[in-house]
């Protein structure tokens, strides 16, 4: 299993970019908690194997600042929830750590180090009933789904329809190149339509395919929506587990995890990705 050095290593420099401003310079409200949160996790890290209890609070810290970021300023991407990941992980809160992963993960998949982070952590889930992934055929044959952020799909999408309609008014309107400008079109129309495609599954399993994490250390899975049911398992399911959520009634949530089993939750024991 990989130290914890080695996990401190593969944390992104986004935040390194953001300079410590001059004494006496007050810095933006968002730039600001970047550089706070990156300075309380290197404090962190500084004293992680000296300290463990003031690195907890350290961690603790940055995770306000990375919070922060998101709730109050809107930084929903990759960078921002990939930092507040490491923070949890390395805090010890592995749930939020998992969740916050897969939360990065939709921004952009294709992320090595993401990715890195994401195996370290569900390998250490206690009840090792990990998501399937899809297979490396498929993988490589739609590469371009699972190598591009969502947002460089859109942009290839978008710059795609804007080819086609002026190739396609070339076509029209011109003759000397008219056969370059039907090639165009068709080419546009096939990438324009795989990348479209791409888009359209990301934003249809963000609406319709909802995904959650246990975040409480342990939790009693049931065969019902309360309390009186019995228990689906005969050992707890614990923080990290993720599943699909296929109902919810009140305060509850029914769930799928990845080995086919189904059973009710508390839903304040888990978050939705």
């Amino acid at each position: 299993m990989m130290s914890r050095w080695a996990l401190v290593l593969l944390v992104l420099t986004f935040f390194a970019g953001v300079s410590a401003a001059e004494e006496g310079v007050e810095l933006p409200g968002a730039e600001r908690l970047a550089l706070e949160g990156a300075e309380y996790f290197a404090q962190a890290n500084a004293v992680s194997l000296t300290d463990v209890h003031q690195a907890n609070l350290l961690y603790g810290q940055a995770i306000l600042r990375y919070r922060s970021l998101i709730d109050d300023y809107g930084m929903k991407n990759v960078y921002t929830y990939y930092n507040l990941g490491n923070a949890y992980l390395l805090q010890g809160d592995l749930g939020r750590a998992i969740l916050n992963y897969r939360r990065a993960e939709r921004c952009d998949a294709a992320n090595v180090d993401l990715q890195n982070n994401l195996r370290l952590a569900r390998a250490r889930q206690l009840d090792g009933i990990l998501p399937e992934g899809q297979g490396k055929v498929f993988k490589t044959l739609f590469f371009w789904h699972y190598d591009l952020s969502y947002g460089a799909r859109l942009i290839v999408t978008a710059g795609c329809w804007v080819v086609f309609w002026l190739a396609g008014a070339m076509a029209v309107m011109g003759r000397k190149a008219r056969r370059t400008a039907v090639l165009l079109v068709v080419i546009a129309a096939v990438l324009g339509g795989c990348f479209g495609g791409s888009v359209g599954v990301d934003l249809w399993n963000a609406t319709h395919h909802k995904e959650g994490v246990i975040t409480a250390a342990t939790v009693v899975a049931r065969q019902g929506d309360g309390e009186n049911y019995r228990a689906s398992f005969t050992d707890p399911l614990h923080s990290g587990l993720e599943f699909e959520v296929r109902e919810q009634r009140r305060d509850w949530l029914k769930i799928k995890l990845a080995n086919g089993s189904t059973a009710w939750i508390p839903a304040d024991a888990a978050e939705l990705i």
